[in-house]
């Protein structure tokens, strides 16, 4: 049995990938109530005793505005965090597994990111994020880089952070109106999928190096929310809105950033995903009624 470490195992992506663990592998999760990822000596001590095989570090400082105005932290949590992750890794002989982003990209290629092309991220949020990958890519050779994009799945309910499509399905409820950007184009990507995909290179031993796992296809927010808003058989009144005038003077983000893979990683049309995914909430929602 091969034990794995969990990082952010409360979140809506670690929460997943405890869900979808397979057979032959045993999970010790992690939270931020486990442990402090900003004390990184805490951090060893803490991980230096136990016996595993592998890290799953889906931790990070996601919110590209507050990297902006808190860029120290955004250097700790996502870049010397993973570097650390990497030299326990190292130090144990087992494999890292980090969950990076869309953002490494400066969004001016107009079809979607493979692993080939070169990251020139924009911001300080894509810059750390980089920074991150690079410093695990110099320090441990047995390493996953998974990217990924605009993420929904259960666990993203958390009130005030819930994700976009809780978000829509909840302002569609309610029959209110909602600003949606529509020149910024990503790739909507079911954590579930996600997980499943990750877990299958990891049990197959697939080269180390970085991977793109995203859902097939791509969409602008705004079709996006229309899409979440016709599969729960809800209207949505929403108004279409450039990027920039949404964030205003905040962090500089990307326009254009769908991930495909060149290494044979294949994952059904976000479509499909989607509908599946606001079925299973419609259906446990009524049950509880």
């Amino acid at each position: 049995m091969k034990k794995i470490l969990v990082l952010g195992a409360n979140g809506q992506l670690g929460q997943d990938f405890v869900r979808t663990c397979p057979s032959g592998y045993a999970i010790l999760p992690f939270t931020r109530k486990d442990l402090d990822l900003e004390n990184l000596d805490a951090l060893h001590a803490t991980l230096a005793p136990l016996e595993i095989q592998g890290i799953i570090n889906t931790a990070a400082y996601h919110r590209s505005s507050e990297c902006e105005a808190h860029p120290d932290k955004a250097f700790l949590l996502n870049c010397l965090l993973p570097r650390e992750l990497a030299k326990i890794a190292r130090e144990k002989e087992s494999f890292l597994v980090h969950i990076s982003t869309n953002f490494v990209f400066d969004g001016q290629k107009k079809k979607p990111y493979i692993e080939e092309d070169p990251p020139r991220p924009i911001s300080t949020y894509g810059i750390t994020r980089y920074m991150g990958e690079l410093f695990i890519q110099s320090i441990l050779q047995n390493h996953y880089i998974f990217r990924v994009a605009c993420l929904f799945g259960k666990g993203g309910n958390k009130p005030g952070r819930e994700n976009f499509v809780y978000k829509i399905l909840k302002t569609a409820r309610e029959g209110k109106e909602i600003k949606i950007i529509q020149d910024a184009i990503t790739c909507p990507t079911f954590t579930m999928d996600l997980c499943s995909a990750a877990w299958e290179i990891i049990q197959n031993q697939r080269d180390y190096g970085v991977y793109h796992i995203a859902n097939q296809g791509m969409a602008s927010w705004y079709e996006f929310g229309l899409a979440i808003a016709k599969a729960g058989n809800l209207p949505l009144k929403a108004i279409p809105i450039k990027q920039d005038e949404f964030f205003g003077k905040e962090a500089q983000r990307p326009l254009f950033t769908p991930l495909a893979s060149s290494k044979n990683i294949h994952l059904r049309p976000w479509q499909e995903a989607l509908q599946e995914f606001v079925s299973s909430l419609i259906a446990e929602q009524e049950s509880t009624q």
